[in-house]
């Protein structure tokens, strides 16, 4: 155990988050070899959901909007956090650090649009309340602007668009949770 200089140079153009741990060797296998178990039983359970969820809604004959829903935020955050890990740029684009950054942002948008619909559906808005139903519905279309426009431009200003919209998005699964709670004699969590 000597003492050691290690010199370090990044060059990045996107963002860029520096934690360092230098581990011994053995230490290290056995972190990444635990870390890939986890990593493999959380994409495998998400790639399970998926599936039943896909199969659920072709096998069904009338179409349910909520199986569409619930896939497109299994997929969604699936890939979501299949970037946000690091696989994606590891595995799929390595030589293409931009991409990774606008994958994250659009993924994050289409995530977040596809788990206000959902909540509109579960809660059934469409007959309880159409004027919360259609501003749900416009604004999973602003998600769904703000990440195309992210990803056909990568405009900067709209990060910051991004961060208000997710207050805005909060606000208002909160107001449809509670005008659930006080307009139904039946508890929301007794849904099904």
């Amino acid at each position: 155990q000597a003492e050691q200089t290690v010199y370090v140079r990044m060059d990045h153009t996107g963002q860029l988050v520096l934690d360092y741990t230098l581990w011994a060797t053995g230490f290290f296998g056995a972190y990444q070899a635990q870390d890939q178990f986890f990593q493999g039983i959380f994409y495998g359970t998400l790639l399970v959901v998926l599936v039943y969820n896909s199969i659920l809604l072709f096998s069904l004959h009338a179409r349910e909007w909520l199986y569409v829903y619930l896939s497109l935020v299994t997929a969604a955050t699936g890939l979501l956090y299949f970037v946000a890990d690091g696989l994606g740029y590891w595995l799929l684009w390595p030589n293409a650090t931009w991409f990774n950054d606008v994958a994250r942002t659009v993924l994050w948008t289409l995530a977040s649009a596809s788990i206000l619909l959902m909540s509109s559906e579960m809660m059934q808005l469409h007959t309880r309340s159409l004027k919360l139903h259609r501003l749900v519905q416009m604004i999973a279309a602003g998600w769904v602007v703000l990440g195309s426009i992210f990803g056909l431009t990568g405009a900067r200003w709209v990060l910051a668009s991004i961060g208000v919209y997710s207050l805005l998005h909060l606000i208002l699964l909160i107001t449809m949770g509670i005008l659930r709670i006080l307009r139904s004699s039946q508890a929301p969590w007794h849904y099904w």
